[in-house]
């Protein structure tokens, strides 16, 4: 029983630490893109990666106040 409830707390830590890890992911990607975007069509604005860096830091956000 106790060995049952340790593995689900690891369990459980083990996700919140993936969570982080794929939105910091995430928002270096959308910095990623933004740049190549950038070199590319320095004057066209760059939505899709605007969106990826935002929705990066908004799961990123929400993982720490959780």
């Amino acid at each position: 029983m106790m060995q049952r409830h340790l593995l689900s707390s690891l369990q459980r830590q083990m996700h919140g630490r993936r969570d982080y890890l794929s939105s910091i992911a995430l928002i270096l990607v959308g910095v990623y893109l933004y740049g190549n975007e950038i070199n590319y069509f320095s004057l066209q604005i760059p939505y899709f990666s605007l969106i990826v860096l935002a929705v990066g830091a908004i799961l990123f956000i929400k993982n720490i106040i959780t």
